[in-house]
């Protein structure tokens, strides 16, 4: 069998990594939003956030991770977002809709 699949799509990402801790919960809150809207006009069902492992972090923990668990937590509430998965142990989340 040859040929490839039109219908499967790529998983939309939002690499948070990166970011550091200046970054506002204002911006990511705005960030994770467009996302989700293009994702969702695009055809998804859900998309990525990477946060990273926390590696090299105090206390191994990925930096943003608080700000990211509250915003969606908040898109959950006001059903933005239909619910998400926290698999930071991995480094990343995955937000569905």
């Amino acid at each position: 069998m040859t040929g490839s699949n039109n219908n499967i799509k790529e998983v939309p990402i939002i690499d948070c990594h990166e970011l550091g801790t200046n970054v506002s919960f204002d911006f990511l809150k705005d960030y994770f939003l467009e996302a989700i809207v293009n994702a969702k006009d695009n055809g998804n069902h859900y998309l990525q956030i990477i946060v990273g492992k926390g590696l090299h972090s105090i206390n191994n923990e990925p930096v943003l991770i608080y700000r990211v668990r509250t915003i969606l937590n908040g898109f959950v509430e006001n059903n933005t977002i239909k619910n998400y998965t926290d698999n930071t142990t991995n480094g990343y989340l995955l937000i569905y809709f």
